[in-house]
């Protein structure tokens, strides 16, 4: 295609807006950019300067050249720009292919190589680096993109987030959730990782951090259980880890931008982000970016790291459907705290849970920690299957401990009991049959057992296996209605002020339990809690007493879920 001698202004791209404050967005694609005179390196925006054609010549080179602007490529030894057509040998290059995949473009007269960081774009030697590696991509108007093979991610932006301690006094729950951002690089054992770092607006309390490794993961989880931090400051960054990993971003600070370059030393892994990825790129990551070997999805919510062979197995999986169902679970269990964004005391803090899939140091076939929950690699059905996730009561059980109410947490006797409140609460949001009507070998469900204890001589609450601890407090669910629970935590904030550390020593925990369970059901159930066996000093029987309630219509400790 010659120059007719006209200009016309390339098409504009597509507006980009603002993320919400406490995620993460991928960076677009370094691309190659081309104006009048410039040639230049810039996030893919999708405009026309970043559109090309590849044209063969007649000396079986090619031209390369904008088909808005008609100008084309042009590099000598020393500089790169655009100009005219003109038919020398300025704008004639080779499109090389190159082992890693991608393709080198050099320049047919020279023997220069197109060289870009995500700073410049100039005319060297080749040297077979990672800025002389590019991938042609074929867009929707029938031109070409040049993009940086390695760049992926250049001005990535990442927003503050609040701080993770704050927000579990806030709400009042037990563990916190991550504010680790995923980044979508791993990054190998011993490789220098060299990043650029821009900060806006930042504050005393923004430290930004990148942190290498995803926890539990690692076979060497005495040394590596954990991620490792590496705090950064605003210009240029060097991280090495010995034993690399999944790449986090961290900055603590509602409001605070950083724009990050990862400039080498990184490897891209399959990452879908869900609403931003099509399950076809995520299996063309899969299939391609064979170096990492580890592979993550996130939502809004959710982040989920897995070895690269256990995301292949179940590759066919409708991964947007899989994430929903993620955000779909963690919305029925922070309900179930009252986190209804009725007021800022009952909105859940923009914070993400990550789960793992290693569990390397072993505790349980899963468990909960601050920041993460890790499973088994038994687990990868259940957390990369649709059908095992909505059945998966392990994960439900151990998210339930991240958010378990600190107010009522009885760090002996309730750990394992007000977990499974959530459970069972996303187990009747999926429409699926109580656990606690299974039946045993004899044909008796949990109800039957427990039921039958309460009016043994000498009972006391730890007669109860840890599923008849849980119907003894489902009965308040059945008593005052399914909002029970979510009213119940509500109150709970409201009542008592947590440090974000457990109860100690543990009474206190059952005196809020029945006073807050009083409150929340306007009715004195210092009756029911005598009939289970659940201690309560004097001191609060005394102070539910005083409320003046009355008691409960029906008494709680006969009902029980229906067999049908």
């Amino acid at each position: 295609m010659e120059s007719d001698g006209t200009c016309t202004r390339p098409p504009d791209g597509t507006a980009t807006v603002a993320p919400d404050e406490g995620t993460s967005i991928s960076g677009a694609d370094i691309v190659l950019t081309m104006a009048d005179p410039d040639v230049r390196p810039e996030p893919y925006a999708g405009n026309g300067w970043q559109s090309f054609h590849i044209v063969d010549q007649a000396d079986g080179s090619v031209g390369i050249r904008n088909p808005y602007t008609h100008l084309v490529l042009t590099m000598s030894d020393q500089d790169v720009r655009a100009t005219p057509y003109t038919g020398n040998a300025w704008q004639s290059f080779w499109i090389v292919d190159q082992a890693d995949g991608s393709v080198g473009i050099r320049n047919n007269y020279y023997g220069t190589a197109l060289t870009m960081s995500d700073e410049y774009v100039r005319a060297t030697p080749y040297a077979g680096n990672a800025y002389q590696s590019f991938v042609l991509v074929p867009q929707a108007d029938g031109s070409t993109g040049i993009r940086s093979f390695y760049q992926r991610a250049a001005y990535s932006t990442f927003w503050g987030t609040p701080d993770t301690r704050e927000a579990i006094k806030r709400v009042g729950n037990w563990y916190q959730n991550s504010d680790r951002q995923p980044t979508g690089f791993y990054l190998p054992p011993e490789n220098r990782l060299e990043l650029r770092l821009r900060l806006v607006n930042l504050a005393a309390d923004s430290q930004p951090t990148l942190y290498i490794g995803a926890p539990d993961t690692h076979p060497d989880f005495r040394t590596y259980m954990e991620s490792r931090p590496y705090p950064l400051h605003d210009g240029l960054n060097y991280v090495t880890d010995p034993a690399g990993g999944m790449v986090y971003f961290q900055m603590t600070g509602v409001g605070r931008r950083a724009e990050v370059t990862f400039r080498s030393g990184v490897l891209k892994a399959p990452f879908f982000e869900h609403g931003k990825t099509t399950p076809e790129q995520y299996r063309n990551m899969l299939a391609t970016l064979t170096q990492a070997p580890q592979a993550e999805l996130a939502s809004k919510r959710v982040i989920v790291t897995v070895d690269r062979a256990v995301a292949l197995k179940y590759q066919d999986v409708d991964q947007n459907a899989l994430m929903e169902t993620y955000e779909k679970i963690v919305s029925v269990e922070e309900a179930v705290l009252g986190l209804d964004g009725s007021m800022p005391l009952h909105t859940p803090a923009p914070l993400r849970f990550h789960l793992t899939l290693g569990n390397r140091s072993g505790v349980g076939s899963a468990h909960a920690a601050h920041y993460y929950t890790t499973y088994a690699v038994e687990y990868g059905a259940e957390l990369l299957t649709v059908a095992g996730l909505g059945t998966s009561w392990g994960m439900w059980h151990e998210l339930g401990h991240q958010n378990q109410m600190f107010g009522y947490l009885h760090w002996d006797d309730l750990i394992e009991i007000t977990v499974n409140i959530a459970s069972l609460a996303v187990q009747r949001a999926f429409g699926q049959r109580s656990r606690l009507l299974e039946t045993d070998a004899g044909g008796k469900d949990i109800w039957d057992k427990v039921l039958a204890k309460i009016n043994t001589p000498s009972f006391k609450v730890t007669d109860l296996d840890p599923f008849e601890y849980l119907a003894a407090l489902e009965q308040l669910r059945l008593a005052f209605g399914d909002d029970f629970w979510p009213r119940m935590n509500k109150v709970t904030r409201e009542k008592y002020q947590s440090d974000g550390y457990r109860i100690y020593p543990p009474q206190p925990a059952y005196d809020n339990l029945a006073l807050f369970a009083s409150i929340t059901a306007n009715a004195d159930l210092r009756g029911f809690f005598a009939a289970w066996g659940i201690p309560v000093t004097e001191a609060r029987q005394a102070e539910i007493a005083a409320l003046n309630l009355p008691r409960p219509a029906t008494d709680p400790t006969t009902l029980r879920e229906p067999r049908s």
